[in-house]
């Protein structure tokens, strides 16, 4: 019987063994799956047409997903998936786009909640041209890229989008790290409040509270040095990495 008993404790050891493993895998399958995911392009003309960076976020990946005319059935599931924004966020968005007829709703089923949505390309159009920066530079320049993994990140631990997007600009001019040469610390660079209001249409109020949640939650350091002063920025790849790493496990 004392036998028996040790049988069965050492299968269920393996079993916990086993478990423990296969979960192990599936964290490391889906990191693996989020090095190859595309990135978000965010499109600086959007959130100048509209004089808002969220909007701008959002139909930046609106406009990846649906073509002009086409409708995109949209509830709370789909854009936490796709556009990694919470509930209230997206009423919020969603309520705001719509006063502004810039975004347009229907229900194609009556029996259904199911609400799709389309854009107003003709009104989008017009503000774009009213508002949009649209040099041969302005249209040409290197956009905005934000990892898919890092916004779904900060987002999820209560970043604005503001954040994200300052985040996005320090890492467009640190350039590509290979995964082995990170040290805890990127290297510093410097990037002036003007080039990240260019790159990311944040007001300055904006980015001082980006700059502010970044900064505090560890993600980012920053510091002034010379004369006349330079701000000089720098990514917490240990805190960004151990943030990430519970996304992954959800």
């Amino acid at each position: 019987m004392a036998m028996k008993n040790q049988n069965i404790l050492m299968s269920a050891d393996q079993l916990v063994h086993s478990a423990s493993h296969q979960s192990q895998d599936l964290q490391t399958l889906k990191a693996l799956a989020s090095l190859w995911d595309e990135p978000i392009v965010y499109v600086q003309q959007f959130s100048q047409a509209l004089g808002d960076s969220v909007h701008g976020f959002f139909i930046s990946i609106f406009t990846e997903l649906c073509m002009p005319g086409e409708w995109l059935p949209l509830n709370d599931a789909v854009i936490s998936e796709l556009f990694h924004l919470s509930s209230k966020q997206w009423r919020r968005i969603k309520t705001e786009l719509t006063q502004r007829r810039i975004l347009i709703q229907r229900r194609p089923n009556l029996k259904s909640n199911l609400r799709e949505y389309t854009l107003n390309d003709d009104l989008l159009e017009t503000l774009i041209r009213q508002n949009s920066q649209l040099s041969v530079v302005d249209v040409g320049s290197r956009p905005l890229s934000l990892n898919r993994l890092h916004t779904k990140t900060l987002l999820y631990f209560g970043a604005s989008i503001k954040a994200v997007l300052l985040l996005a600009a320090i890492q467009l001019h640190l350039g590509h790290q290979s995964f082995g040469a990170r040290e805890q610390f990127s290297p510093y660079i410097t990037l002036s409040n003007a080039d990240i209001q260019a790159l990311t249409c944040l007001s300055r109020t904006e980015l001082t509270n980006a700059q502010k949640w970044l900064s505090d939650n560890n993600v980012i350091e920053y510091k002034y040095d010379g004369f006349p002063r330079v701000k000089y920025f720098r990514i917490n790849y240990k805190t960004l990495a151990t943030l990430s790493q519970q996304v992954l496990a959800l």
